[in-house]
């Protein structure tokens, strides 16, 4: 058999564990964040990649038997894509420590169809939309190629309120006690408008300063809100 024939048969192989890992854990990541044109390009290089080394592996091997080639092409790939979602950041959820209340939790589907801006835009009314942090082009490319997330998707949420006056009063109250407060809108199934202080915020920097809040006398059930996974 032909070192370019033995090369298609492994680098085959190496697409196997690629076609599960889209399905299992890549396409959450993809579709959460939305899908670029940098963010494809890096995902199918990555994925050009798995290939060529499968490939590699066959092409330098000297079995002749389709079947133990198609074998040979699945382990580095696999190995490799092993390691990389060992490290992969994922989808955040809400620590039990600060737990969002249930109005405010809705479904990875809703998330796609009420936030499908990255901006986090200046209504006319005031308020303001829960959004995900705009990424930048590199971010996208590590989205593709890594599986990585952005790190800075909390918000801390002082108070939640059935009405938009209700919300503003209790905004502008936090804001004489030296903290920045802005009221957002009902987002997915939750249908009240948040007092938020902080927002597009790491997780460990969301918890420093709903700490810091808790303690200045801000209400003691503050608490984190990310984007939830499905």
């Amino acid at each position: 058999m032909s070192g370019g024939k033995r090369f298609l048969i492994a680098g085959s192989g190496a697409l196997a564990p690629l076609i599960v890992n889209l399905a299992v854990i890549d396409l959450q990541s993809l579709l959460a964040f939305g899908i670029t044109l940098m963010v494809a390009v890096s995902y199918l290089l990555r994925q050009a990649t798995m290939f060529g080394i499968g490939g590699l592996f066959g092409y330098f091997n000297e079995e002749d038997n389709p079947w133990k080639l198609f074998q040979i092409g699945i382990a580095a790939p696999a190995l490799l894509t092993a390691m990389i979602n060992a490290k992969q950041v994922g989808l955040p959820q809400v620590p039990g420590t600060s737990v969002a209340s249930q109005a405010s939790k809705v479904s990875f589907l809703e998330n796609l169809v009420a936030s499908p801006a990255f901006a986090d835009e200046n209504e006319s009314d005031g308020t303001k939309v829960f959004s995900l942090p705009e990424e930048s082009y590199g971010q996208q490319f590590a989205r593709g190629y890594f599986g990585s997330t952005p790190a800075n998707v909390w918000y801390v949420v002082a108070g939640s309120f059935p009405t938009k006056q209700d919300a503003f009063t209790q905004a502008t109250v936090i804001r004489t006690k030296g903290f920045q407060a802005s009221v957002y809108r009902p987002y997915g199934s939750n249908p009240y408008f948040a007092v938020v202080i902080g927002a597009q915020l790491t997780l460990s920097d969301a918890q420093r300063l709903r700490e810091r809040a808790i303690a200045a006398g801000l209400p003691s059930n503050a608490y984190l809100w990310t984007f939830p996974p499905s």
